[in-house]
């Protein structure tokens, strides 16, 4: 994680102090996003005395670059020191990358790069709040390539239907879990889903078998095309979260929201 200083105007990010210590300060890049002068400076420095620096007016940026990727490895665990009986665990791992894209050449410039376990918030929550910071900072568009929806998920019916549907399922059941579809959710959902939704929910909840239902938003889950399943991995728990917070977060809906993520990530890699 980079290290980072809000200003009044200004958002400085540098090279993680333990990276600096590493490299015996070898190599140091300092970003310095000014709203005031309405330029972004970079500045490199290498082995102690080699400077370089590259000034960019906002106006040459075409937009702010917010994007998720996942990678999975497998470590091999003993029972015990002594024993030769080994397991192999599975490890997956999120890099949270927030870039500049450039106007001319739609070069992408890191700003800030986050990283982490998958089935941890931490990263998740910090990248987004800084993607948010420099946002509001530069008042430049936030998006997301490839994926064509509005950052905050804006209405779901703009989303294909397969991935719509497996949204609607899992906040099913995360509505449920205290017995209670509140006016706050209700509301949430008709906003999210469109008007009557809610209706819609209550409806199907009367007589859902979760044992089944769940079974089927595996199935769901799998045949996403990749770019819904990025979706799905990267920004349903922003999602969901928003969904839990618009009345009052009981801690057995947070763990079960954590349970529900982690389930979705099996989903996505059941045969690697």
């Amino acid at each position: 994680m980079p290290s980072i200083k809000k200003l009044d105007h200004r958002l400085i990010i540098s090279t993680p102090l333990l990276l600096r210590i590493v490299t015996l300060f070898l190599y140091t890049k300092t970003i310095i996003v000014d709203r005031q002068i309405q330029q972004v400076l970079i500045r490199f420095r290498y082995l102690w005395f080699i400077t370089s620096a590259e000034v960019i007016p906002f106006q040459e940026i075409q937009r702010i670059d917010y994007s998720c990727e996942s990678t999975l490895n497998y470590q091999t665990r003993y029972r015990n020191r002594n024993s030769s009986h080994s397991s192999s665990v599975r490890v997956e791992n999120d890099v949270f990358n927030v870039r500049l894209v450039l106007n001319k050449t739609r070069e992408r410039i890191e700003v800030a790069r986050f990283s982490g376990p998958g089935n941890s918030s931490i990263d998740d929550n910090a990248s987004r709040e800084f993607a948010h910071t420099l946002q509001q900072l530069t008042n430049l568009p936030l998006t997301e390539p490839g994926l064509n929806i509005p950052e905050d998920g804006g209405l779901f019916s703009l989303l294909e239907p397969d991935l719509q549907k497996v949204l609607e399922l899992c906040c099913m059941y995360l509505v449920s879990l205290d017995e209670e579809f509140t006016p706050d959710e209700q509301n949430w959902v008709d906003d999210k889903f469109g008007l009557g939704s809610s209706e819609r929910f209550i409806n199907e909840m009367s007589g859902i078998n979760w044992k089944i239902c769940f079974s089927e938003i595996h199935e769901r889950l799998r045949a996403l095309t990749p770019r819904d399943q990025i979706y799905a991995k990267t920004q349903a728990r922003h999602l969901f979260q928003k969904l839990m917070e618009a009345d009052e977060l009981k801690g057995i809906e947070q763990e079960r929201l954590d349970h529900l993520m982690g389930f979705i990530r099996e989903a996505f890699y059941q045969d690697e």
